[in-house]
């Protein structure tokens, strides 16, 4: 049949035309279906190997969609996530200012490399900021079953989360990754987090890394000390972290 190897260019066409028929298919309809393509569309071009975190988009997929049956109110975080993605898009597309900022920031010079960087980073950001909802969801349902307000919480049981240190330790091999291109060396992703927040924030609201490796590690442990309140973005970080850069390996290097 003769060679029917797709070059690089034309498989990075084909891959961004079913992308955008998948976007518009979705603000057709608002389906979780399309929703569910959109996501597939940004993996297999960003991710390359969607059979590794098609388990993680599944499950969001279904919690979400028992999750209105569960709660009195719940609002959706899948179609939500695809969404927020779009309006990026939107936003980086028509406004020239933020545009430039993006590419300043980033030293991009090349309009095309812009729009590829942008696409990949802040598909990152938006489809993945809720994938830790499953975590929240089991803390509400119980609050929900009592029927209190957030105000009288603490006159009913709650759910917490310990043993964190299994998904949170950081492999010896990635620590040196995240060295080489943070230079932190973090044993586990709360230290992590915290000295990247103190680096950006410490300064503004008067927190030491300390401050925030406790305050992180309250998220699961201690919801009590946190409004009784189950950070889900919490956990969004922590296994987006675990499932790009330990699971599919996803290089992990200096960004310009």
């Amino acid at each position: 049949m003769g060679n029917t190897h797709i070059d690089y260019h034309k498989e990075m066409d084909i891959d961004r035309l079913c992308f955008e028929r998948a976007s518009d298919r979705f603000l057709q309809t608002g389906k979780k279906e399309d929703a569910f393509d959109v996501y597939f569309c940004y993996l297999e071009m960003f991710i390359g190997d969607y059979e590794k975190t098609s388990r993680m988009i599944e499950l969001l997929s279904e919690f979400e969609e028992n999750g209105s049956r569960l709660l009195l109110k719940h609002r959706d975080h899948y179609s939500h996530s695809v969404y927020v993605f779009l309006l990026g898009i939107a936003v980086f597309e028509s406004v020239d200012m933020f545009r430039e900022a993006y590419a300043s920031f980033y030293n991009l010079k090349d309009e095309h490399e812009q729009a590829h960087h942008f696409l990949k980073y802040w598909g990152l950001t938006a489809l993945f900021h809720d994938i830790g909802y499953p975590f929240e969801l089991p803390f509400e349902q119980v609050c929900s079953y009592f029927e209190v307000s957030k105000k009288e919480r603490e006159t009913v049981p709650y759910i917490a989360y310990h043993d964190m240190e299994i998904i949170t330790t950081i492999g010896e091999e990635l620590r040196e990754k995240v060295k080489s291109a943070c230079g932190i060396y973090a044993e586990n992703t709360n230290q992590l987090f915290a000295e990247l927040l103190s680096q950006k924030l410490g300064g503004t609201y008067g927190k030491t890394t300390e401050d925030f490796i406790k305050i992180l590690k309250s998220k699961p442990e201690n919801p009590n000390e946190n409004g009784y309140y189950m950070d889900h973005a919490y956990f969004s970080a922590l296994i987006l972290f675990k499932k790009l850069f330990e699971e599919v390996r996803c290089p992990l290097g200096k960004q310009p």
